[in-house]
């Protein structure tokens, strides 16, 4: 076996050719072997510099070429230089063999080394051609891929903004001046659309830059202008961010919608207590508790 090692390895896979000794020949129309002797495995054809490995390369070579050796013997030459006197010697003798013979060898072994030449220049050119089209193709899946994501947190930021919107028609609506209790709801009110809802929108915001940031080291990619490692870097640590983003915007969502749904059933309560229970009646004080983290919380509800 001759192992190749191409100045982009481990980016490409390297090219292996088998060496049949004298006396030995390539099997024709092998399964795994062309006829200059170059090797094709599914390994080869889904290398990963990061995954694949050398060591394990050799050992699937040396399974499968166990299974189904690449060569065959076909004897020594010598016996074939002397029995070729034999069978002529009656005609011209041995001085004559040997003057054909000679020349004919001198001449095949030349023609053999510039067809091999040829073949691994070839071969070079279909394995950076096969490398090329799989980094294109990983990109243009990531591509898809993102540009789905978008339109998921495009949609996802519609409803935000829907939910902030009823957030702020509520927050707007008739408020009760029963007692002093209500100021303090109104100001609670105010607070609730200045921190949930700003939160919100500067999520939003955040995941939808993210986004940019993602598509940018792409066309960055495509332009050579980064290289594949610092690509693969900069995605993890800026899916990660992202991940920890949507996260907190989720639960900012959450906790506007449990306030208003809380508000309303606190307004149903107080409805039919309104003709009787007059200016003493029962007051909204708070705000049901949320869970702390980075939506600010608020304490349980009192009535009075």
């Amino acid at each position: 076996m001759t192992v190749y090692f191409d100045p982009p390895y481990p980016s490409v896979p390297p090219r292996c050719f088998v060496s049949p000794t004298a006396g030995m020949s390539i099997k024709p129309r092998h399964q795994h072997v062309d006829h200059n002797g170059m090797v094709y495995l599914p390994y080869l054809n889904t290398w990963s510099p990061y995954s694949s490995t050398l060591p394990e390369l050799i050992t699937i070579i040396a399974s499968t070429f166990s299974a189904d050796p690449p060569v065959y013997s076909t004897g020594p030459p010598q016996q074939q230089q002397q029995q070729q006197p034999q069978t002529i010697r009656p005609v011209n003798g041995p001085t004559a063999t040997g003057g054909i013979g000679q020349p004919a060898a001198s001449k095949v072994q030349p023609s053999g080394v510039v067809q091999n030449s040829s073949s691994a220049a070839g071969n070079d050119r279909r394995q950076s051609a096969y490398a090329a089209k799989l980094r294109l193709q990983e990109v243009e899946d990531r591509t898809t891929e993102l540009i789905e994501k978008t339109r998921e947190y495009n949609l996802a930021r519609e409803t935000a903004a829907t939910a902030v919107k009823e957030a702020q028609v509520w927050l707007a609506g008739p408020k009760s001046t029963a007692s002093t209790d209500s100021t303090n709801a109104d100001e609670q009110e105010s607070k609730l659309k200045s921190e949930l809802g700003a939160q919100v929108l500067e999520l939003v915001e955040e995941d939808c830059s993210l986004d940019e940031w993602l598509l940018g080291l792409d066309d960055a990619l495509k332009s050579n202008s980064i290289d594949i490692e610092a690509y693969l870097r900069e995605i993890r640590s800026t899916s990660r961010k992202q991940f920890e983003v949507r996260a907190l915007r989720q639960k900012a969502v959450t906790q506007l919608q449990a306030a208003i749904i809380y508000k309303e059933e606190q307004e149903q309560r107080q409805r039919p207590s309104a003709t009787t229970a007059g200016p003493s009646g029962p007051t909204i004080n708070s705000y049901p508790a949320q869970s702390t983290g980075y939506v600010m919380a608020y304490p349980a509800p009192r009535w009075g």
